[in-house]
C-alpha cells in the first residue's frame, strides 16, 4: 500500500510537470525546425463573421474593417446572423445597403458552425479569413496574416491575440495566454500548432470542411484538419488582434470551461488525432494531457498524505500552501501579487478542466460563448 501511494504521486507529478514544463522545454529543444517562406501577397479574400445578439458592437466592428490596409476589390465581407433577437439584423442591413456586405440570416439559432458553413459556401475568396465581432485588428493585421500563404504548404495561419490590459499586473488570464501563445509559436516551427486564435485566423478556400454542427470549436477543428493533411499550420506573432479580458473571474471561469469542453469533441470528430504520428503526439502532450491534470493534482494530493515519511509529509503541507495562497489570490483577483496570482490561475484552469470532463461524460455542450 506505502509503496503504490508513492508511485501514485511520482507519477502524477511527473505527468502534471510534463504538462506545464516538460512538454513546452521539448518543443524550445526539439532539433527539426521548419522555416515558412513569407513574402508580401495579395489575394481574394472572404471575410466571415458569424454573429448572435451582437447589435452593440456590430456596426463599429464593420466599419473598422473597412478601415483596413486591403484592396477593397479583393475583400468580400459575409456576415451571418445565428437567430439574433436584438436589432443586429438591422443594423447589419442598413449597413449593407449600397455596400459589399453579404448578410445572412435565419430565425432559429443553431450555432456557429452551422453559421460558418453558411458562410464558407457563399465564399469567393482564395483566402477565408474568420473574424469575431468584438475584436478589433492591428492595422496592418491582414497583410501580416496573409503573407503567410506566400508559401504554399501552409494550409492555415493564426494571428495572435492580446490584451489591452496585458501590462497590468495580477492578470490571470492573461498571464496563462502569454504561455499559450508562445507554445504555439513553438509548435509552428514543427508545422502545426494545435490550435488558432478564433477571433483571427485564415485557411485556404479548398482546405476548409464543412464544420459538424453543434462543434465548439471551430478554431482548433479547422487547424488540425488541415495539418492532419499534410499542411502547415502558423501562429504568426505579427498579426495582432486586440482583445479586453472577461469582466468577471466568472465570464473567464465559463470561456475556460467552453473551450476544454471543445477540446473532448475533437476525439470524436478527428479520431486521427489519437495516431502515432507527430501531430497525435503534440494533441496528447499540449490538449489530451491537461485535460487529466485536475486527476493527477487530486492523486498527488491524497498519496502524499497516505505515503509514509517525511518528505511526502512536507510534500503534503506544500500542496495545502499551494492551494491557500491560490485562494487568497482568488480573493484578490486583479491585487493578488504574483506568487498568489499563478497559483490562482492553475487552480481556476483545472477546476474549468474538471467541470469540462464533467460535461463531457453528462454529453452536455455550449455552442456559443456568453
Amino acid at each position: 500500500m506505502t509503496g503504490t501511494m508513492a508511485v501514485l504521486f511520482w507519477v502524477s507529478i511527473g505527468l502534471i510537470v510534463y504538462a506545464y514544463a516538460g512538454y513546452p522545454l521539448l518543443l524550445l529543444l526539439w532539433p527539426f525546425k521548419m522555416k515558412t517562406l513569407r513574402a508580401p501577397v495579395e489575394p481574394s479574400i472572404s471575410v466571415l463573421i458569424a454573429v448572435r445578439n451582437e447589435a452593440r458592437v456590430i456596426e463599429k466592428k464593420i466599419r473598422h474593417l473597412q478601415t483596413l490596409d486591403y484592396p477593397a476589390a479583393l475583400r468580400q465581407l459575409i456576415v451571418v446572423s445565428d437567430g439574433s433577437t436584438d436589432d443586429t439584423v438591422p443594423a447589419l442591413q442598413a449597413l449593407a445597403s449600397g455596400s459589399a456586405i453579404q448578410v445572412i440570416h435565419y430565425g432559429e439559432p443553431r450555432g456557429k458552425a452551422y453559421a460558418l458553413n453558411l458562410a464558407a459556401a457563399q465564399a469567393t475568396g482564395g483566402i477565408l479569413v474568420f473574424n469575431d465581432a468584438r475584436q478589433q485588428l492591428a492595422p496592418d493585421a491582414i497583410r501580416e496574416l496573409l503573407s503567410n500563404f506566400a508559401d504554399p504548404s501552409v494550409g492555415c495561419a493564426s494571428g495572435e491575440l492580446r490584451f489591452y490590459t496585458e501590462d497590468q499586473p495580477g492578470r490571470s488570464a492573461t498571464l496563462y495566454w502569454k504561455f499559450e501563445r508562445w507554445v504555439r509559436a513553438q509548435e509552428s516551427l514543427l508545422g502545426a500548432c494545435m490550435g488558432a486564435t478564433g477571433a483571427f485566423y485564415a485557411i485556404r478556400r479548398e482546405c476548409f470542411r464543412p464544420l459538424p454542427e453543434g462543434l465548439i470549436l471551430d478554431d482548433v477543428y479547422t487547424p488540425l484538419q488541415i495539418a492532419l493533411r499534410g499542411y502547415k499550420v502558423i501562429h504568426d506573432p505579427e498579426a495582432v488582434v486586440f482583445d479586453y479580458e472577461a469582466p468577471t473571474e466568472t465570464h473567464e471561469f465559463r470561456r475556460k470551461v467552453r473551450t476544454l469542453s471543445g477540446n473532448y469533441q475533437l476525439l470524436r470528430y478527428l479520431p486521427g488525432l489519437l495516431g502515432l504520428r507527430l501531430i497525435g503526439f503534440q494533441f496528447f502532450s499540449h490538449k489530451l494531457i491537461r485535460l487529466l491534470v485536475p486527476l493527477f493534482l487530486a492523486i498527488a494530493l491524497v498519496s502524499s498524505f497516505l505515503a509514509p515519511g517525511w518528505f511526502y509529509r512536507l510534500a503534503f503541507f506544500g500542496q495545502l500552501a499551494c492551494y491557500a495562497a491560490a485562494a487568497f489570490g482568488m480573493l484578490r483577483g486583479d491585487k493578488a501579487p504574483g506568487w498568489a496570482s499563478a497559483p490562482a490561475a492553475v487552480v481556476v484552469l483545472n477546476a474549468a478542466a474538471l467541470v469540462a470532463m464533467v460535461n463531457f461524460l453528462r454529453g452536455k455542450t455550449v455552442i456559443w460563448n456568453k
